[in-house]
């Protein structure tokens, strides 16, 4: 960032920068490293704590207007979201908050905001966005040798009463509640509720290759998107789901993993999210 400034500045040309380093784009080299195990993608928490650190950099924090986070579907296709698990090896619910939290910086460019949905979301279910059993400061401790170098705690710690105001509009607000409600459809697809095992589903061995989209597979593919579509119904109206992705983690056969985009119809807003079905 620091060069794309200088090389702006001395040029007198606008640049724009381009991040995305949680996704990996096929036929590049970093999904060869990838496959090999030679690389691992950072999370949307490593994203968010590089957007902050451009925030607070005394040269670069003109970039947070400009820079812009994401793939293109229409031209990018990626081989990994990478999400962050909890203890139990279902993924951690929050993460899809931080995804979309990042993705509406594009549209307002305001950190602020940012942090305020995450409040917002956090304290819906009663809990803190510094709760120490959440999955910031365990992510935060093991990323950092000290705390002190998390940029993000920084900024939460710097700037509480924005974050406050932000969390409290009228649009924040209805969105916590819609992402209260995806939480509650979480818990019953990932069986922590009354009904998960209504999608407890029998993985076959094959599962893992889903990509070679043979027909048995696309047949199972349907299947599960039928039951979640079913189920789905049933927890948020005015609403629609689709299946983006299934497959099995190399190594982890207790589920089947998949990957859901919802949408709020009244809102326009649509949610990319991971669940873990039993298998």
């Amino acid at each position: 960032m620091e060069y794309i400034h200088a090389l702006s500045s001395s040029t007198g040309i606008g640049i724009v920068p381009k991040l995305e380093p949680a996704i990996i784009s096929e036929g590049t080299l970093l999904s060869v490293l990838w496959r090999d195990k030679r690389y691992q993608p950072l999370s949307y928490r490593a994203i968010l704590e590089i957007l902050v650190r451009i925030d607070r950099h005394q040269l670069c924090s003109d970039l947070i207007q400009k820079i812009r986070i994401g793939t293109r579907g229409d031209m990018d296709e990626s081989a990994k979201i990478p999400a962050v698990y909890r203890p139990d090896g279902r993924f951690d619910q929050y993460d899809f908050t931080v995804y979309g939290g990042i993705q509406q910086f594009n549209q307002h460019h305001n950190l602020a905001a940012v942090f305020g949905l995450f409040q917002a979301v956090y304290r819906a279910r009663g809990e803190d966005i510094l709760d120490r059993n959440q999955s910031l400061l365990p992510w935060a401790r093991s990323t950092f040798k000290s705390m002190s170098e998390c940029a993000i705690l920084r900024y939460i710690s710097d700037n509480r009463d924005a974050i406050n105001t932000a969390s409290a509009g009228s649009a924040i607000s209805r969105e916590a509640r819609y992402v209260g409600k995806l939480f509650k459809f979480l818990d019953i697809v990932e069986g922590h509720k009354d009904g998960g095992s209504r999608l407890r589903i029998n993985a076959p061995n094959w599962w893992g290759n889903l990509h070679d989209h043979n027909r048995e597979m696309a047949g199972a593919r349907n299947e599960i998107e039928a039951e979640i579509r079913e189920l789905f119904s049933t927890q948020l109206s005015y609403s629609d789901v689709s299946l983006l992705d299934a497959y099995a983690e190399d190594g982890d056969s207790r589920f089947i993993r998949v990957k859901l985009e919802i949408s709020d119809l009244l809102q326009r807003q649509v949610y990319e999210i991971y669940a873990a079905i039993p298998s």
